[in-house]
């Protein structure tokens, strides 16, 4: 890009780590994750070319050109005319990384030239705060979903008059009512308020069943929550969650939204709604199965899609980034989860039969002695400080074998199994591979090692671990 001459775009500052980690999965560009300029997000040519001329930035830098209004919260993708760097190097380093969530030859980048820098206007800069990733994904979690369950519509539509009609809405809710549209209004209520939940449950948040019910019962209208058929399917899910044996249907002749809400609830990874769906002895409904899978889109999110799943070819000259842009700009009622942050410290030297296999960003995984996993397995603890959990982590996503032994029978004996966990427990499938949630009071509990030992009883049916396994002190 030469700067050597004036022009009516708008400049921004952003590290390459904010952009790269939080603006291109979201295809959005929050401006907080951008310096401010003498006291300015957007700034014009003259300052960009005093900040090169006082080496005031360097190649952990992007600027981008954008024609954006001043005003704006977010910078759409479709207003960024271009991304640069200072050096050939520096562009080099980025078109060598590889980005999952999006296709970077779509974006104009390029080198800035400046052949005489001679503005030097005074110049202060307010670096961004440091992001916090779960606060930043708690940030985006609704409109995100919102804007997957939106790209899924438009991608199996193949045309974009979907998107006309998302756009003469004028709040999230809106939006929402109507692609959950139902002739009955109580489920359209519903399904409108659990697929908030589900954003709000997110992988990131995590999954607890009983909070979500309770979180669920809260939202709803007073009609609903009194009638007899919804205090029946909450008997019923808290049963199942406290692991008594119940008779659950999800074929499509009964009531869609809560058979839907039901297997979402035991069941909140797609990939495990796929394999039940097609390997299982349940008779899941169509309707049941699609309704079951928005929802569950609702915890990842568009940000979660890479660049392949987010082809709109089939779509004739239709920009996804409009929608993104407007949807951002929309408000919503939604409230944010609460982060404060506080550390819980686990406190090993109390497990003389636990040893740390590694520690990381108040993450701590540990190793139990005398468990001896089968090939494919992995049976370490992992701690959480953060967000006070802790999992054993049944498969590891990233182990030699990767989740080859997630499939077929071993997937339908994890749902037969759930009924006989601890209370508070459930298997989840997430980044990190196939992990089973522990109980939130055992990572302080001084019978961790014979509530282990039971888990591991309990497990049994699975084939996990070896036969010679035993948790030794």
């Amino acid at each position: 890009m030469d700067l050597n001459s004036v022009d009516k775009y708008k400049y921004t500052l952003i590290s390459k780590k904010n952009f790269t980690r939080y603006a291109l999965p979201y295809e959005i560009i929050p401006v907080f994750l951008c310096d401010k300029v003498n006291g300015h997000l957007l700034f014009d040519s003259e300052i960009l070319k005093s900040l090169i001329s006082q080496n005031l930035i360097n190649d952990d830098y992007i600027v981008i050109k954008n024609s954006c209004e001043n005003n704006s919260q977010y910078i759409s993708f479709s207003d960024m005319k271009g991304i640069y760097f200072l050096s050939q190097d520096s562009l080099d380093l980025f078109y060598e990384r590889s980005y999952e969530n999006y296709d970077i030859s779509l974006i104009n980048a390029g080198v800035i030239n400046v052949s005489k820098p001679e503005s030097n206007i005074d110049i202060t800069i307010d670096v961004a705060k440091k992001i916090d990733r779960n606060e930043f994904v708690d940030e985006m979690a609704l409109k995100d979903a919102v804007l997957r369950i939106i790209f899924k519509k438009i991608q199996n539509n193949s045309h974009d008059a979907y998107s006309k009609i998302i756009k003469e809405k004028e709040s999230l809710s809106e939006i929402l009512k109507l692609i959950f549209s139902n002739s009955n209004s109580i489920e359209t209520e519903m399904r409108v308020i659990f697929f908030k939940i589900c954003s709000k449950y997110n992988v990131v948040f995590g999954w607890n069943a009983l909070d979500l019910i309770k979180d669920f019962q809260k939202r709803v209208s007073e009609e609903i929550r009194e009638s007899n058929e919804f205090l029946k399917w909450i008997e019923v899910v808290t049963k199942i969650i406290n692991g008594e044996n119940v008779n659950l249907l999800f074929d499509d002749s009964g009531n869609i939204t809560l058979r839907a809400m039901t297997l979402v609830l035991l069941n909140p990874q797609l990939d495990h709604l796929e394999n039940l769906k097609r390997n299982s002895s349940l008779s899941i409904g169509d309707e049941v199965y699609q309704l079951s899978c928005d929802f569950v889109e609702a915890r990842f999110g568009y940000s979660f899609l890479n660049y392949k799943q987010r082809d709109l070819t089939n779509v004739k000259d239709f920009n996804f980034a409009n929608i993104i842009s407007y949807i951002y700009r929309l408000p919503d009622s939604i409230g944010h989860v609460e982060n404060n942050n506080e550390i819980y410290k686990f406190e090993l030297s109390n497990y003389s039969f636990l040893s740390i296999m590694s520690e990381e960003d108040h993450k701590i995984e540990c190793a139990i002695s005398g468990i001896k996993p089968i090939s494919g397995f992995n049976l370490n603890l992992i701690y959480l400080g953060l967000d006070k959990k802790i999992y054993l982590r049944i498969i590891d996503r990233d182990g030699p074998k990767g989740m080859t032994k997630f499939k077929g029978k071993f997937i339908q004996d994890i749902v037969e199994l759930q009924k006989d966990l601890p209370n508070g427990s459930r298997f989840e499938v997430n980044d990190a591979g196939l992990m089973l949630l522990l109980p939130s009071g055992w990572f302080e509990s001084q019978n961790l090692k014979a509530s282990l030992s039971h888990l591991f009883q309990v497990l049994k049916p699975l084939g996990v671990e070896q036969k010679s396994s035993l948790i030794i002190s």
